[in-house]
Formats: structure tokens, C-alpha cells, sequence
């Protein structure tokens, strides 16, 4: 019966039911290791012929991940493993694995510093800050800083690859497509 559940959880998340509105999951990264920035390893049932569909929907639920690998049972040991990653590291192939990136729309609490090509005072929100972001080629992430922590106003930092993120609660920051170059 688990077998079954599984299998239906794996459908689910694959169809995207659930997924938030304001996540991105770019397409599995088949025969692909992402290494490092691992924050969380999760164990994947034996023999579920959807791991790694499974792995992806842990890290769309969680806005913490960025990235993920799922690694094949017999591999690790006996269990097919889920690592959940922060940051974005870099694809190495490897057929043990599948990997993804995972853009969430607003990365709350979190600075991206550096790589800054346009500052520009913000009114409308840090849905302002998207926006500009999303139109312009260049932008590959964005910052927004709150009112009152560099300038009586709020400020929207336009960025030109994707710094790592940084906890701070003075910002909100994105990612444009899930894409880190």
C-alpha cells in the first residue's frame, strides 16, 4: 500500500499540484551531481521508480532550497538519498544522479550582495524590484532592502549573476528563472 501512496505523491508532484505559486522547478538534470551546499539529506524508499520527483518536490516545498540531488539507491547504501542544497552549485556529471534548480519567486530574509549593476529607489513594494528584473536581459537577481536601512526609502538592487544568499532580515531577493550563471 505505501508503494501505491508513494507513487501517487510522485504523479502529484510531478503534475505540480501543491507547487506554490511563486516557485520555479527548471527541468531534472538527468545523469547530474550538483555537490556541496547540502543543508538536509532526506532517505527515498528502495525501488520507487519516481526518487527523484519526489527530491524536487521536497526542495519546492521547502524556501530554503535552491537546488537539490537525488542519488540512487545502492550508491550511498541501501536507500536512494535526497540531498536539499542552498546556493547554487555547480553541475557536474555523474550517472548515480538527477539533479534541478529551484527558483522561488521571493527569497524572504535573504541578501544577495555583490555583483550590483543599477541601484534605484523603490516605492511600490519589492514587487518593483522583480518586475525591473524580470524585463531586463541583464538581470540575472535582485535585492530589495527595506525602507530605513540604507535610505529613508527603499532600494532595489539589480544584479548582473547570482551572488549567494546571505540570511538577513533586512532583505528580500530573487532569482530570475532559476538560472545562475
Amino acid at each position: 500500500m505505501s508503494k501505491i501512496w508513494g507513487l501517487v505523491l510522485a504523479v502529484l508532484l510531478t503534475l505540480g499540484a501543491g507547487m506554490p505559486t511563486n516557485v520555479r522547478a527548471d527541468d531534472m538534470e538527468g545523469g547530474t551531481d550538483r555537490p556541496g551546499g547540502d543543508y538536509l539529506k532526506y532517505p527515498i524508499e528502495p525501488g520507487s521508480i519516481s526518487g527523484a520527483s519526489i527530491c524536487r518536490g521536497m526542495c519546492v516545498k521547502d524556501n530554503n532550497c535552491t537546488a537539490w540531488t537525488f542519488v540512487a539507491s545502492g550508491v550511498q547504501g541501501p536507500k536512494a538519498l535526497c540531498y536539499l542544497k542552498a546556493g547554487t552549485p555547480a553541475a557536474v556529471s555523474n550517472p548515480c544522479c538527477q539533479s534541478g534548480l529551484v527558483s522561488h519567486a521571493f527569497e524572504a530574509n535573504i541578501d544577495r550582495p555583490g555583483m550590483d549593476y543599477f541601484k534605484f529607489a523603490v516605492y511600490k513594494g519589492m514587487g518593483e524590484c522583480k518586475a525591473l528584473c524580470d524585463k531586463d536581459g541583464r538581470c540575472m537577481s535582485w535585492t530589495y532592502v527595506q525602507p530605513g536601512v540604507q535610505f529613508k526609502y527603499a532600494v532595489c538592487y539589480l544584479k548582473s549573476g547570482t551572488p549567494e544568499a546571505q540570511a538577513n532580515d533586512c532583505c528580500t531577493s530573487g532569482v530570475k528563472n532559476g538560472v545562475s550563471r
